[in-house]
C-alpha cells in the first residue's frame, strides 16, 4: 500500500493552511503540550505525549473555500472511487498503530452540521451515549473497514474529535503571529517588530516545510523548536538573544552587588533593552556603527576590571562609579557627538556588555 504522506512530501503546494495548523502544534512544544510532533508521517500531524498516561494523536487537516453545505457525516464518510477505507474518515482511522492511548482528530476551516456537532464539543464535556451512537452510525457507513491492532470503527470512533479552526490562512496566520509574540517575549523578554514576527514566522514554517518533504520523517520535540526560534530571531535580528532569564538576570545581580536600589536596578535593565531595541531598528550602516561603540565601549570596561583586578578600585559601587566615570570621559575626549551618539547610548551599551557576562563590578 502507498504511503499517503509520498505526495504531500513531493511538494508543499496548496498546503499551507495545514502548514500553519502545524507550526501550532510544534509551539505547543514550548509549553509541555505534547513531548514530540511529526507531520506527514501515517497522518498529515502526529502529536505524542509520553509517560505513564501516553497519547498519540492523528491529526488530519481538511480545508474548504465557500463551500455549499455544512461538513457531516456522510460527507467525510462518502467513499473515494467506491472504496470506504479511502473516505476522509477512513483514512484518518486506518493504516497506523493504535495502542491504548489513540486519539483522532478532524481539523475543519469551516463548520459541521449536527451529525459531526457531538464530536466538536470538548472531550471533558462530551455525552457519551452521543458520542457511542455516533460512533456506530460511522461504523455502519465505514462497514468492511478493518483499522489496525484488532481495533472496530467504532472503538476508534469514539476518540475522534473534530475541530473547527480559522477560515482562512490570513487568521490562522494572525493567531500564528500572536502566539509567537508572546513565546518571545515570555522567553526573552522583548517583543519583536512587526516585520521580524513576519519573518520569524517565514522562518519556522521553512523548517516545518523541509520536514514535511523530508522522505526521512523528522521528529520535533520542545528542544528543537526551541532552537528554532531562537535561531529565527536571530536571523531577523542579526544577534541572538538571550533568555530573559539568563541576561536580565544576570544584570539585576551585578548591579545589586554595585550598590543600587531595585529601582534603579530596573531603570538600568530598560536600559540594557533600549540598546538592544535600537540595535534591532537600525540599518545596516547604523548598525555597523553602533557595534564600532560598543567595541570601545568595551574597550573601557576591560581597563576599569583591570584596575578592579589589580586592587587599584574596590569591588562594588566604587567599581560601578569607576566604570561610568571613564565612559564619561571617553564620551567627552572622543568624536561620539559627531558621530551621532550621545552619552546615555553609551551608559546603555555598558549595560548591554554588563548583562552578556562581559563585564562585572566584583570578582
Amino acid at each position: 500500500m502507498a504511503d499517503p504522506a509520498e505526495g504531500a512530501r513531493r511538494s508543499r503546494r496548496g498546503y499551507w493552511y495545514q502548514d500553519l495548523y502545524a507550526l501550532g502544534r510544534y509551539l505547543d512544544l514550548s509549553d509541555g503540550t505534547w513531548d514530540a510532533v511529526t507531520v506527514e508521517s501515517h497522518e498529515d500531524i502526529v502529536c505524542e505525549r509520553t509517560g505513564a498516561n501516553a497519547i498519540v494523536r492523528y491529526e488530519q487537516v481538511k480545508t474548504v473555500e465557500g463551500p455549499d453545505q455544512l461538513w457531516s457525516m456522510s460527507l467525510i464518510c462518502s467513499p473515494e472511487k467506491g472504496h470506504s477505507e479511502r473516505s476522509i474518515l477512513g483514512k484518518l482511522l486506518v493504516g497506523k498503530p493504535l495502542p491504548d492511548g489513540t486519539q483522532f482528530a478532524l481539523v475543519l476551516n469551516e463548520n459541521v452540521n449536527p451529525t459531526l456537532k457531538v464530536f466538536a464539543v470538548p472531550r471533558v464535556d462530551r455525552d457519551v451515549e452521543a458520542i457511542r451512537t455516533a460512533a456506530e452510525r460511522a461504523a455502519k457507513a465505514l462497514a468492511g473497514v478493518s483499522p489496525q491492532d484488532d481495533r472496530t470503527i467504532e472503538w476508534c470512533a469514539e476518540r475522534l474529535e473534530v475541530e473547527v479552526r480559522e477560515r482562512t490562512t490570513d487568521a490562522l496566520e494572525d493567531s500564528l503571529i500572536r502566539r509567537i509574540d508572546a513565546l518571545v517575549a515570555n522567553t526573552y523578554g522583548l517583543h519583536l517588530l512587526g516585520e521580524e514576527l513576519d519573518d520569524v514566522l517565514s522562518h519556522l514554517m521553512d523548517g516545518l516545510q523541509a520536514d514535511a518533504r523530508d522522505p526521512q520523517r523528522r521528529t520535533v520535540d520542545q528542544s528543537e523548536i526551541e532552537r528554532r526560534v531562537a535561531d529565527a530571531c536571530a536571523r531577523v535580528q542579526g544577534t541572538s538573544p538571550a533568555p530573559k532569564s539568563g541576561d536580565a538576570s544576570r544584570l539585576r545581580e551585578k548591579l545589586r552587588v554595585a550598590g543600587l536600589d531595585p529601582d534603579q536596578i530596573e531603570h538600568c535593565v530598560e536600559m540594557h533593552l533600549a540598546h538592544r531595541m535600537t540595535v534591532r531598528t537600525a540599518d545596516p550602516r547604523r548598525k555597523k556603527e553602533i557595534q564600532q561603540l560598543v567595541d570601545e565601549v568595551f574597550a573601557e570596561c576591560v581597563q576599569a576590571a583591570l584596575d578592579r583586578r589589580e586592587g587599584h578600585v574596590a569591588d562594588g559601587a566604587p567599581a560601578y562609579r569607576d566604570t561610568f566615570a571613564r565612559i564619561s570621559t571617553n564620551y567627552e575626549q572622543s568624536d561620539f557627538q559627531s558621530r551621532g551618539f550621545v552619552l546615555a547610548d553609551l551608559q546603555r551599551a555598558v549595560h548591554d556588555i554588563t548583562s552578556r557576562c562581559r563585564h562585572r563590578y566584583a570578582q
